[in-house]
């Protein structure tokens, strides 16, 4: 997983505050490893969402049970792509 150096130093500093940590080497990894990585999702959402939007294709829950194979998502992905064109 990338994370932006600027993001991850902004997101370390907010860490240690919500937690009340001041010391670096006091700080719990895993615990934080966590908390970074659901502010890292929530901060992509919006990227995610405008690419979605200029390049995606939706497909219907209702159409994912008959999916048991990558040739059958394949041809599901060519139907969406045919009706959304």
């Amino acid at each position: 997983m990338y994370y932006d150096p600027a993001f991850l130093a902004t997101k370390w500093a907010e860490y240690k505050v919500l937690k009340g940590v001041t010391d670096d080497a006091a700080v719990e990894p895993d615990d934080f490893a966590v908390w970074g990585f659901e502010e890292l999702l929530h901060h992509r959402i919006p990227k995610y969402e405008a690419i979605a939007q200029r390049h995606g294709y939706t497909m219907h829950m209702e159409d994912i049970p008959r999916i048991t194979s990558e040739a059958g998502f394949l041809d599901l992905l060519a139907e969406c792509m045919d009706e959304q064109r």
